[in-house]
């Protein structure tokens, strides 16, 4: 998801498959501002004020996706892919940087596995 300039979301283009917040200090998944009212956070954001699982099924059920296939899509990005941390370690990103995306990319993973109220 993306923010347009008229304050609402979207679907990103399939190019837009790096890391940026390795690079800018961005809202997280951009479902904590202006998806969920204010009134929902509190419901919703449960993990230390952060999106999680839950709060994907949630967001699925209010656009009419069935729960079922956020789950699918859910399962999609909370397997464990190997090759992906090889090719970090791999990668060209300075040691730090790799450690700090390495991290990102665990509890991004963790906070979607967590699908409780």
């Amino acid at each position: 998801m993306i923010e347009t300039t008229k304050g609402d979301f979207k679907l990103a283009p399939a190019y837009d498959l790096l890391n940026t917040h390795l690079h800018v200090d961005d809202s997280d998944f951009a479902l904590s501002r202006g998806l969920f009212s204010e009134g929902d956070k509190s419901k919703f954001l449960k993990y230390n004020g952060k999106v999680n699982g839950r709060s994907f099924l949630e967001f699925g059920k209010r656009i009419g996706v069935r729960d079922k296939r956020v789950s699918e899509i859910l399962a999609q990005f909370t397997t464990e892919y190997p090759l992906l941390e090889q090719l970090v370690e791999a990668s060209y990103l300075q040691s730090d940087t790799k450690k700090t995306y390495l991290t990102a990319y665990r509890q991004k993973r963790n906070r979607l596995l967590d699908r409780n109220n």
